[in-house]
């Protein structure tokens, strides 16, 4: 009986190793008749790797999209010579052909920034001027606004930063005015809150990289554009559909402030510039004589009315692992305005005072930020951002008020004061002391 018993196991073990290595065969087989593509797609005019770029293999359900360093990997490819294309909105379509060896890895780069000579304008060897590299930065800024708004899966709206070159005011609210669908109140002449679709600011959620952003006001939920700054930002990215994964107060939708990343350009690049600011309400015929005029109410709103501003970016792929960004700015307006108050009577519908308040400010900003990015294998990355904003204001206001009082006349374009009433008083007659009589 032992024996038998012993030979029952074996049977089994024996049958049981049998299946296990017929089921790896077509496994194993499979593993082996597949390859791998993987590659980077750039732009070399603009200098920088592509992302959200759609690869495919032609005539096969393989696809995938570019990473941010402009990276991609198919796996899985059938062995022998497949042809691979990439597409990218606002740029030409690219194809090559790829020889895939079995349980070999296939490398093949893009490089959409190049104009393609196989036409049949290179054939009839017409001379073509390649396009001014000056408008390169808008286009490529264009093409990855119009490719993550292709590529996301519901209703959003992209705002490059590059795509509309340096505004000088730090304010991430001064891009925004050109979203559509997006209005942005102006306090009164910085950029406060945004509101999508009419829906309060308090339902509009603002984040940086995905992390929600506090206000600084202690009389609004919303948050208000002061306390963040466009120093090292890459795009705005405007949700206006609520999706599953915003917080619940998202009713409006979401501002999401996206920043550069050091695996985003090919090699190191350093850029500057330096503007001027200057707000007043002295016609477009005084501005001449406005750039070099000067002073305030008090020392503090003293000083020339155009202030000089500057912004400074450095961005250094270290290595193909570790890349850092640094970023600086400063600029200085000097506001000059006058707010009107009038008061009105509602039942007579008069105007019974009007009140202006002249108003000087002088607004300092200053902003910095850091980021690294880090990536300790393939398909995970880190990145740690530290940003730094100072908005400090000065202001001085002069009020003048006129009162035209309470029986005013006049109608919606003009009102007459009423004339004070005086009423005469005589002062009492002082009292006569009695006269003194003599008698005989």
């Amino acid at each position: 009986m032992p024996s038998i018993q012993h030979l029952r196991r074996g049977a089994t073990a024996l049958t049981a190793l049998a299946l296990t290595c017929l089921a790896s065969l077509p496994l194993a087989a499979q593993s082996v008749n597949t390859g791998v593509i993987e590659g980077r797609v750039s732009n070399s005019a603009a200098g920088t790797n592509l992302k959200q770029v759609r690869i495919a293999i032609e005539g096969t359900a393989f696809e995938t999209l570019t990473n941010e360093a402009g990276e991609f990997r198919v796996a899985g490819v059938p062995a022998g010579e497949v042809t691979l294309r990439a597409t990218v909105a606002g740029l030409a379509p690219q194809s090559a052909r790829v020889r895939v060896a079995a349980g070999q890895t296939a490398r093949q780069d893009f490089d959409l920034g190049v104009r393609d000579t196989s036409g049949s304008a290179a054939r009839e060897q017409v001379i073509t001027l390649d396009p001014f590299t000056v408008a390169e930065r808008e286009l490529s800024a264009q093409s990855a606004a119009l490719q993550e708004q292709r590529t996301a899966p519901n209703i959003k709206n992209v705002v490059a930063f590059e795509e509309f070159g340096d505004l000088g005011d730090g304010n991430p609210g001064e891009f925004l005015k050109f979203v559509p669908g997006i209005q942005v109140s102006m306090n009164p002449a910085i950029p406060g809150e945004a509101t999508i679709r009419g829906m309060p600011g308090s339902g509009t959620i603002l984040t940086v990289d995905g992390v929600e952003l506090s206000t600084d006001s202690p009389t609004s939920r919303g948050a208000v554009f002061s306390a963040s700054n466009v120093a090292n930002m890459d795009r705005i990215e405007v949700t206006k559909v609520p999706t599953p994964d915003m917080p619940a107060n998202a009713v409006g939708g979401m501002i999401n402030v996206v920043g550069k990343s050091g695996f985003a350009r090919r090699n190191p690049q350093f850029n500057y510039s330096v503007f001027g600011l200057l707000t007043t309400i002295e016609p477009l015929t005084m501005l001449g004589r406005e750039l070099f005029r000067s002073g305030g109410a008090d020392k503090g709103t003293g000083g020339p009315h155009l202030r000089p501003g500057f912004d400074v970016t450095y961005i250094r792929p270290f290595t193909p692992e570790f890349a850092l960004t640094l970023s600086l700015g400063h600029n200085a307006r000097w506001e000059d305005k006058d707010n009107l108050v009038p008061t009105w009577n509602r039942v007579t519908l008069i105007q019974t005072q009007s009140a202006i308040a002249a108003q000087i400010a002088v607004r300092d900003r200053n902003v910095a930020s850091v980021r690294a990015d880090w990536r300790p294998r393939r398909g995970h990355s880190f990145f740690a951002t530290f940003q730094y904003t100072s908005d400090d204001v000065h202001t001085r206001i002069g009020t003048f008020t006129q009162a035209y009082g309470a029986n005013a006349t006049g109608g919606e374009n003009f009102t007459q004061g009423a004339p004070a009433k005086t009423r005469r008083v005589s002062a009492p007659a002082p009292p006569r002391s009695p006269t003194p009589t003599a008698s005989s």
